[in-house]
């Protein structure tokens, strides 16, 4: 299974409801993934470049 296959998944999940206290409660993820080397050679650009496309994930919705 493809990485971002399961990114999709865990956030389906997420979108299921919550029951607390009889009040609906949402809870939504964004999530950015960087692939090497794609996206970065080293620890601190991979985790730039995953930390900019959470962010634009963010800004999508």
């Amino acid at each position: 299974m493809l990485l971002y296959e399961i990114i999709e998944r865990i956030k389906s999940v997420l979108k299921e409801f919550l029951l607390i206290n009889e009040k609906e409660m949402y809870i939504s993820a964004s999530m950015g993934m960087a692939i090497y080397p794609e996206d970065g050679c080293d620890i601190d650009e991979l985790m730039n470049k995953a930390d900019l496309y959470m962010y634009k994930e963010k800004k999508s919705r």
